[in-house]
């Protein structure tokens, strides 16, 4: 079985200047964990977690404890906080090369590409775990 079979190819993306309090607000109105940051072509150039945006914001924003550096990471980009150049399968790889990686570099999601680095979906641990549990 390939990864095309189980990927989710309806993705959400993020563009590297998009800044994190927008971030944030994209994890939370779409109950999603990841975003794979892409250029004007579509080409992938980072990952972003939820946990990523979660530890670059100030937790004093808003309080009454906020100072100037706390709003001050309102203003970092996806950019400042992705993971850049991340590893990537493409729609052909076994599931069970995926899964390896995903298990031997703690990932918890990869993009998928073609061959030009384009963002064609992503496969999730949920994805994988979906497929050997409920596979026929």
């Amino acid at each position: 079985m390939r990864v095309r079979h189980i990927m989710t190819t309806s993705v959400i993306y993020t563009h590297p200047t998009v800044k994190l309090p927008t971030l944030s607000e994209i994890f939370i109105s779409n109950v999603i964990h990841h975003l794979p940051v892409v250029d004007a072509e579509n080409n992938l150039v980072g990952i972003l977690s939820d946990r990523d945006v979660d530890k670059a914001l100030s937790p004093f924003l808003g309080s009454d404890q906020e100072r100037e550096q706390d709003i001050a990471t309102t203003e970092l980009t996806a950019e400042h906080v992705m993971t850049p150049s991340p590893i990537t399968v493409e729609q052909e790889t076994r599931i069970d090369t995926a899964s390896i990686l995903l298990l031997e570099h703690n990932f918890s999601c990869l993009p998928v590409t073609n061959e030009d680095g384009v963002l064609e979906g992503i496969l999730s641990w949920k994805d994988i775990l979906n497929f050997y549990v409920y596979a026929d």
